[in-house]
């Protein structure tokens, strides 16, 4: 039949399978390698053994050192079984001689677990030992990382494992040991292709890899520029600069940044040097007016001068080089408000709207660092900067040709006030500016009015401004003009009005004109207006904001508010500054003078010579101001500060920490601005910040942070960054800062063990003992009570609490410290508490008894009358009596035992008794009195005498009461 027919043909075909397995088998005995290889595959076809046969072609091509096709037949062997012995040992030589010893010595090890006694794989496991240990030794180590990470970037094929190896190479050479070994295995060259990769991120990554190496070391910052300067590597920079990815631009800029900072460190000398910091500056210099880069790419440059202007070496470098010059051709370019940015119809190069500000900016940090002369140098860069910057104003009788030159003129204005001033003064300027607003002109009237709204920023210009400008102003406003003229016109009037200073006797103008100009303001605010109009609307009414009549004006109207907290929340950085200052100028979070006796005999003074004393208007009283910051918080302006605090500008930060203090200032507000964000962003205002934004966001971190529960209000690791400023804080000439300070550091001390740590480890106790010294009592009590809540640490206890301890010298001032009850009751409960904690300490009971007043302290506090004391006072006691017999015996002496016998009887309190109860029951397991009932029986007939012979005297607390 048919089926038996079936199964005599498999049996013969599985005969032919295993007569040609074995005749492979004897052409490998005899060395026929190759003719086995093909025995056994033709076997495979027939249908036999195919695990056994995998094994056999493995063995072949060992000997044939064909180690991959091995390695490859017992990756299928070991599919079938995968703990075959001879396929694991067969792979382990494979992988050996591949090079792949990691993955060698694992199969070995597997060998030698599933058979102990294959002192082949023992003898080949114990060989690869030593070279995997060095191999990951070798892995560890910066070197071997850095070897590794080169390799996968440069030649892995999988892309994302290229991508990876290209992050990881960015975060290895941000330290210094990672870009030293990346540049000495030649990085700097051989990243280069890299860079024409399609991923962006790939790119970016690399270019970090070449900041960090240009960073910190200025050797390396030489050979990276020098590299860049080469035919193959300057027309890929100068692509990766053209480019529209705004990242990899700014990555690009960065490393000429960065190597021109490394270069200019402070110690860096030599020739080679000085000529690296001029061919960057060069560089930057051509970069800056270059008709082929975008608008980002030119702000990046900028950028770039104004980090490193800030040296005067470089500052004045960058002048010599032509830097101003380049940096105000930038500036003739801006166009007017009345051009869309995407005309492209009018000459000149990409520029953003923020880079005339930036240019300012650029400007005014040259200046500054080239005021410093020295003598013997000529000319001077300080006055070739002036030379430049006149020289860049050529003006003609066009008002039509003369836009650039005034949008040169606006910049110097914005960015060197000082010297606009002295232009400004120069024969011609103020007509030409003053022809140009009156032609027909519609571009030079923009520009016209852009420049006298920007020279009347300056109070003492102002006035001379308003002589020649007023008219025209009033005029470009009141016609029939598009609306960019007609509001940077009505700003410049602003600007005008405001000079008053907010006092109510000394206004630029008349009674109503200037809430008159105020209100002209919103329409352009909160209408239809594009950003540019709302822009100069807002400063306008920053400006005018203060006066206590517009004060008013802004915060009962809900639209303007919502206006302040959208532009604000935009994030435009043109605007920033104005809306933070307004914002200031409503919540009267500005600097005030001090009253004092001084201060108002000096006014009299004034008003006896006739002089115009300034004189505060009445909304600006304290009543006033506070209800205004309500309607602020409840307008949701916190929101619009977290936005305004992530500005790169110190100045605005500063004034966003002024407005965020204000309004952490009552109580019922700090759970809004909490939950807001407020608290997060006085973190980072408090970390980067004008000094006396620093100080003014530490004040109100430390309101809020006495009052809400640091887990809440900071958390994750966000409390432990207030520690610093607070104690930053505690060093205030200010005693309402050094104490508020004091009592958040309190409680951030009381919320966990890591919070006490931070503080330990930033000094904080020294910074507390200084605050003890003060002649503020409540400056001492938070400092004690800070303390108090410290003392949990071990570390701190340990400095305090024992004789070999640091601070051991301190202890005596908390033990008197508790004895000040008459002076402050809650500083003298805090240094009790202090003392009850450390007397845990065998030392510190000792330095009780040692001390002078020790002893009388202790025992006028267990019989003061107050629970809290006298538990502090009790605890304290009773360490001392378990210290030993002696002590216990010493403390019975001057009526101790009279005293603690005497607590117990008249106490109300169980804790009182329990403390007591010890005690005694203490003296008696010494054998000191025979039981408690003895000691009562002694003291029952006089305790309250007893009790009352220990209380400390009250003396002139009433009177000094009374005189406060």
């Amino acid at each position: 039949c048919c089926c038996c027919c079936c199964c005599v043909l498999i049996a013969l075909i599985f005969i032919m399978a295993d007569d040609t397995k074995a005749r492979g088998n004897e052409l490998y005995k005899a060395g026929d390698n190759k003719g086995a290889i093909e025995c056994y595959k033709e076997a495979l076809k027939l249908g036999g053994d195919e695990l056994a046969l995998r094994k056999n072609l493995a063995a072949c091509y060992l000997k044939l050192q064909k180690w991959k096709e091995a390695k490859e037949e017992c990756d299928k062997a070991l599919d079938i079984m995968g703990g075959d012995i001879k396929a694991l040992y067969r792979r382990a030589q494979a992988h050996e001689k591949l090079g792949d010893v990691e993955l060698a010595f694992a199969d070995a090890v597997k060998v030698t677990k599933l058979d102990p006694k294959n002192s082949s794989a023992t003898a080949m496991a114990q060989r690869l030992m030593a070279s995997v240990s060095k191999m990951q030794a070798h892995k560890r180590s910066t070197a071997g990382r850095s070897q590794d990470i080169l390799e996968m970037a440069l030649s892995d094929p999988d892309k994302e494992k290229k991508k990876t190896a290209a992050i990881n190479m960015a975060a290895l050479a941000q330290d210094e040991p990672g870009a030293n070994e990346l540049f000495r295995k030649g990085a700097v060259t051989k990243l280069l292709p890299l860079l024409a990769e399609d991923d962006s991120e790939v790119v970016s990554a690399v270019l970090h890899v070449y900041c960090s190496m240009a960073s910190r070391n200025p050797m390396r910052a030489l050979g990276v520029l020098k590299f860049f300067g080469t035919k193959d590597a300057e027309p890929r920079m100068m692509n990766l600069i053209k480019s529209n990815d705004k990242r990899t631009v700014k990555n690009t800029v960065m490393i000429l940044s960065c190597i021109l900072e490394t270069l200019s460190n402070e110690g860096v000398e030599g020739a080679e040097f000085k000529d690296g910091i001029n061919k960057v500056l060069q560089y930057l210099v051509a970069l800056l007016p270059h008709g082929s880069i975008t608008a980002n790419a030119r702000d990046s440059v900028i950028s770039a001068v104004v980090k490193n202007v800030e040296r005067s070496d470089v500052a004045k470098r960058f002048v010599d080089l032509g830097g101003v010059r380049a940096l105000l051709m930038t500036a003739s370019f801006s166009k007017t408000a009345l051009l869309k940015e995407e005309d492209t119809s009018a000459p000149g190069i990409a520029l953003s709207q923020e880079t005339r500000m930036q240019v300012s900016v650029a400007l005014q940090r040259t200046w500054e660092s080239t005021k410093i002369k020295e003598k013997g140098k000529a000319p001077e860069p300080y006055e070739r900067m002036m030379k430049d910057c006149v020289d860049s104003l050529k003006w003609t009788n066009d008002p039509a040709q003369n836009v650039s030159v005034c949008n040169t003129l606006t910049t110097i204005i914005q960015g060197i006030l000082e010297l606009a001033n002295q232009i400004l003064d120069s024969d011609g300027v103020m007509d030409h500016i003053m022809h140009m607003a009156q032609s027909e002109h519609l571009e030079a009237q923009c520009a016209a009015a852009e420049a006298l709204s920007h020279a009347a920023s300056d109070k003492k210009r102002a006035k001379s401004v308003m002589t020649s400008g007023f008219g025209i102003l009033k005029r470009l406003y009141a016609k029939d003009l598009p609306d960019a003229i007609r509001v940077r016109a009505l700003a410049g009037l602003c600007k005008m009005g405001s000079h008053g200073g907010g006092t109510s006797n000394m206004k630029s103008f008349a009674d109503g004109a200037v809430i008159n100009l105020a209100k002209k303001t919103k329409p352009f605010l909160v209408g239809d207006s594009n950003l540019d109009c709302k822009k100069w609307a807002s400063e306008g009414l920053a400006y005018l904001s203060l006066d206590a009549d517009v004060k008013e004006l802004i915060v009962g109207d809900k639209k303007i508010l919502k206006v302040v907290r959208q532009l604000c929340e935009d994030g435009d950085p043109t605007v920033q500054f104005g809306l933070a200052n307004m914002l200031v100028n409503v919540s009267n979070s500005y600097d005030k003078p001090e009253e004092s006796e001084e201060r108002e005999s000096m006014k009299k003074l004034g008003k006896f010579a006739g002089e115009h004393i300034p004189e505060p208007h009445a909304l600006d009283a304290d009543e006033y101001a506070k209800k205004r910051v309500e309607i602020l918080v409840k307008a949701n302006i916190t929101t619009a500060m977290v936005h305004l605090g992530k500005s790169e500008s110190d100045r605005v930060r500063e004034q966003v920490a002024r407005v965020l203090q204000a309004m952490s200032t009552e109580v019922p507000f700090r759970g809004q601005v909490i939950a807001q964000g407020g608290a997060r962003t006085l973190v980072s205002l408090a970390n980067k910040n004008t000094d006396k934004g620093k100080s003014i966001a530490s004040q109100a971190l430390a309101k809020l942070a006495i009052t809400a529960d640091p887990k809440v209000a900071f958390p994750g690791q966000r409390a432990a960054e207030l520690v610093r400023p607070l104690l930053q804080l505690t060093t205030s000439k200010n005693g309402l800062d050094k104490f508020e300070a004091g009592m958040a550091l309190t409680n951030l001390a009381g919320a966990s063990e890591d919070l006490r740590m931070r503080i330990y480890r930033e000094t904080g106790h020294k910074y507390l003992e200084d605050m003890m010294f003060d002649d503020d009592w409540r400056i001492r009590r938070a400092a004690v009570e800070c303390m108090c809540n410290l003392l949990y640490c071990d570390k701190i206890f340990e400095m305090y609490g024992t004789k070999e301890g640091k601070r051991w010298e301190r202890t005596k001032m908390l033990i008197l410290f508790s004895g000040c009850a008459s002076d402050d009751f809650a500083a003298a409960r805090a240094a009790a508490g202090c003392v009850a904690l450390l007397s845990g300490s065998p030392d510190v009971c000792e330095r009780i008894r040692d001390e002078k007043q020790g002893l009388t302290i202790l025992k006028e506090n267990v019989a003061c009358g107050n629970t809290e004391l006298q538990i502090r006072g009790l605890h304290t006691f009773l360490n001392m009596v378990n210290c030993n017999k002696e002590m216990a015996k010493l403390l019975t002496e001057g009526k101790g035992l009279e005293l603690i016998a005497a607590l117990h009887l008249t106490a109300q309190d169980e804790s009182l008794k329990s403390y007591c109860q010890k005690i005694l029951d203490k003296w008696a397991e010494y054998g000191i009195i025979g039981s408690a009932e003895e000691a009562f029986k002694i003291a029952a007939q006089c305790a309250a005498e007893t009790l009352e012979e220990f209380k400390r005297p009250e003396e002139d607390e009433d009177e000094d009461d009374d005189e406060d």
